[in-house]
């Protein structure tokens, strides 16, 4: 937990260069593509540290990922719908939490933690892969 504190931390300072120096959606799909290696880098049975500088590097990506989900969303929403949207948002992204407690710990279970940690980094890798094929994503603009 410690490691996740301090990478939102340090990553809540990197907003402002990485929003100055990429696109949205070069953003959106360097933090998706890394989050795949790192996920199953879970795997190595390296010790607390590395579990640490994993988790660390893993979250860097998450205020950036904030701040644009906020501006090229939220911003973009009428007034009178914002509170609507900002919810109906927040929701689907909470939903993820207790569905993936409930998928890894069904994997950890029957498969031990190697091949949980694998196939759940499988499983970020296919909207990744897919978000990569879209030219929409790859152009996307700040406003």
């Amino acid at each position: 937990m410690s490691g996740m504190a301090a990478g939102v931390l340090a990553g809540a300072a990197l907003v402002g260069p990485l929003h100055r120096r990429f696109p949205p959606g070069a953003l959106l799909l360097g933090v998706a593509l890394a989050e795949v290696p790192l996920f199953a880098g879970l795997a190595l049975p390296l010790g607390p540290w590395w579990v640490a500088a994993i988790l660390f590097c893993a979250v860097l990506g998450a205020p950036t990922l904030r701040v644009l989900v906020d501006v090229l969303i939220f911003r973009q929403v009428a007034d009178e719908r914002r509170g609507r949207t900002i919810a109906a948002v927040m929701t689907l992204f909470g939903a993820g939490v207790p569905a993936g407690t409930a998928a890894g710990g069904l994997l950890l279970q029957h498969f031990g933690t190697p091949t949980a940690v694998l196939v759940l980094a499988g499983a970020l890798a296919v909207p990744a892969v897919h978000a990569l094929a879209r030219p929409e994503i790859r152009r996307a603009r700040w406003p």
